[in-house]
């Protein structure tokens, strides 16, 4: 729902050229659409499902947004970064744990305004997002070296 919230906000803002793609499903998802459609959203809030490789869409998106309220450690943020995508997400308890704010990412406070934001200012600050998707190019975010830590444990 906060995603839908915040690409109303957008909306009213005027920045009308923004689909919003959601990969997967949630326990929510009645709400969610009739949500969308109280918000006339339905061309540009698109659920398109549980997909068994959701990477394609990933790296065709101009950016990510986590605009949960609770997450362990996230691993489609994770994803994200290490396909190159500027990611935004809020600041629920461990997003400092996997985004340096301004660096890698953006973290926003839990309000749906803050990530219309800083979702419209990732748009339209070229060299904003630019600089987060080179940190991101220049920095591995895969876990090959925790993997080998592991086997060496087993020894």
């Amino acid at each position: 729902d906060n995603a839908v919230k915040a690409l109303k906000i957008l909306k009213e803002r005027g920045l009308y050229n923004i689909k919003w793609y959601v990969v997967g499903y949630g326990g929510d998802e009645p709400m969610i659409k009739a949500l969308i459609k109280e918000n006339d959203l339905e061309d540009s809030f698109i659920l398109l499902g549980k997909k068994t490789n959701p990477y394609p869409y990933m790296k065709k998106c101009d950016l990510y947004v986590q605009p949960s309220r609770y997450e362990g450690k996230s691993v489609t943020v994770r994803e994200a970064q290490m396909l190159g995508k500027a990611v935004i997400v809020a600041n629920y308890a461990t997003a400092k744990s996997q985004v340096m704010d301004g660096i890698d990412g953006v973290i926003v406070p839990q309000e749906n305004g803050a990530c219309a934001d800083a979702i419209a200012k990732v748009i339209t600050d070229r060299k904003q997002k630019k600089r987060i998707e080179d940190y991101l190019h220049t920095h591995n975010y895969g876990n090959e070296s925790e993997i080998q830590k592991f086997y060496k444990l087993m020894v």
